[in-house]
């Protein structure tokens, strides 16, 4: 007989978890022909269903994808082909083009890491919730059974695939200066990570510890899930994928430390020098001799150059893996969700593997009012609501592509760039409550970028 799930990506997971799919396939539908029940919804309606799924996803690719074009059109503005483009007759349009799309994907990016932080709070403190809350911390096999297995499997899915685009965000050097509050998003984005993390450990402490799993009634699908995925294989790989997401994390905070402290070190260097009198004491002789006494040798110049490249290969491997992680997260849910639901499907000719499976009319009965519980690939009230996450994003995208990023509508100027009066810096939003001030200043805005500043633009405001 010809099973119709044996495709090509069972071999993938087949390779990954240590199975044998068909197999575990044929001892569930042996199983089902033997006991003569299935006991696997419970009443407990699908988790992932089809607008949750197609907003997870499309909210992925809008960061993998959003991302790298953010990147390459960084990149390209800063290249001398596109200041020779803007040497010619269509250069006015063209540059709009540009700046308008970067400006519209750093928008939308913004605005989808706001809405997959929420996300990850929501979800992740849902599951301490109610993990700790059933009592499940000391007997989590047992508090998940039958759908409820499958359920569990998806939250730490779902848990882990909603933190690692907030990351990639974070972690992308072109969103540096355009992500606000940004603070306050590695601080919610460490406070995912930890409960994340909490569940991996409490997983991974009660499958290593547990010898054994005595079920008072598994029925069938419990022995399924657990030949399919094996307690063992998930756990490691529950760690391997939460892993990566601690130390991006840290990579990320160390970074931004970085850049903050070299910010201030280099502005704050010139006038050390000059109260330490180094301009006035010290002559050319003198330096030169200093700076030939602490020459690096070539050997140490070859290890420092060695370990720049060594962690720009990292930084860049660790970026890639990090945005290719939630695909293969939702690869592993749409293979779950599909064998399932295969598996509840009446028995026909083409999905029977034990021939009595197929013979007993009560099985496909059981089997027809499990799915129509379980099942929620039914465009709902609920199912369409869970498509909010995604339409601000692209509506922000759409606004800005055509509009054009409008910084008045916020009272915001662009980053790097601040207003001063009367050649001094003076508090724009101090100035706003004054009227009389306001009106009668004349203010000039200067775009500054570290330590220097060219003045652009100088006119009246009223």
């Amino acid at each position: 007989m010809h099973y119709s799930t044996t495709r090509n990506h069972d071999r993938v997971f087949d390779w990954i978890h240590g199975t044998n799919t068909t197999e575990n396939i044929y001892r569930f539908q042996q199983c089902v022909a033997t006991e003569g029940q299935v006991l696997f919804g419970q009443g407990i309606t699908d988790l992932g269903g089809i607008g949750v799924l197609l907003s997870l996803t499309i909210l992925c690719a809008i960061c993998t994808v959003g991302c790298f074009a953010v990147i390459a059109l960084s990149f390209a503005l800063n290249r001398t082909f596109y200041q020779s483009i803007l040497q010619t007759q269509h250069a006015g349009w063209i540059s709009r083009v540009f700046s308008r799309t970067k400006d519209a994907l750093i928008a939308s990016l913004s605005s989808s890491h706001s809405t997959l932080l929420f996300l990850s709070l929501t979800i992740n403190a849902a599951s301490m919730t109610f993990f700790f809350a059933n009592g499940c911390a000391n007997n989590y096999s047992q508090c998940y059974q039958g759908a409820g297995q499958y359920n569990a499997l998806l939250m730490n899915w779902i848990s882990l695939l909603t933190i690692y685009p907030c990351l990639s965000i974070l972690n992308t050097p072109s969103l540096w200066p355009h992500l606000r509050r940004r603070r306050f998003r590695l601080l919610a984005t460490a406070a995912c990570i930890g409960m994340s993390g909490a569940l991996c450990g409490t997983f991974w402490d009660e499958v290593f510890t547990s010898t054994t799993i005595d079920y008072d009634n598994p029925g069938c699908i419990v022995p399924y899930f657990h030949a399919s995925i094996p307690r063992q294989v998930e756990a490691r790989l529950l760690l391997a994928s939460w892993i990566p997401c601690a130390w991006t994390l840290i990579i990320i905070t160390v970074t931004q430390l970085e850049i903050q402290d070299y910010t201030r070190l280099t502005n704050c260097l010139p006038r050390l020098k000059q109260l330490l009198g180094l301009y006035s004491t010290q002559t050319n002789d003198s330096i030169r001799k200093e700076s030939s006494i602490k020459e690096y040798s070539r050997v140490i110049l070859r290890i420092k150059r060695g370990l720049k490249y060594f962690f720009r290969i990292f930084y860049v491997t660790n970026y890639i893996y990090i945005q290719a992680q939630p695909f293969f997260h939702l690869w592993r849910i749409y293979w779950i969700r599909h064998h399932v639901r295969s598996l509840l499907q009446p028995p026909t000719q083409f999905n029977t593997l034990y021939p009595p499976f197929g013979d007993d009319e009560k099985v496909a009965t059981e089997l027809e009012r499990e799915l129509d519980n379980w099942d929620a690939d039914k465009w709902s009230f609920g199912q369409i609501l869970t498509l909010s996450l995604w339409c601000p994003v692209l509506m922000d995208f759409v606004y800005i592509l055509i509009a054009g990023q409008e910084y008045g509508l916020t009272s915001r100027l662009p980053p790097h760039w601040r207003v001063t009066q009367n050649g001094s810096p003076t508090d724009l939003a101090s100035q706003a409550s004054d009227t009389t001030t306001k009106q009668a200043a004349n203010w000039t805005v200067t775009v500054c970028c570290s330590c220097k500043c060219r003045q652009v633009v100088q006119s009246d405001i009223p």
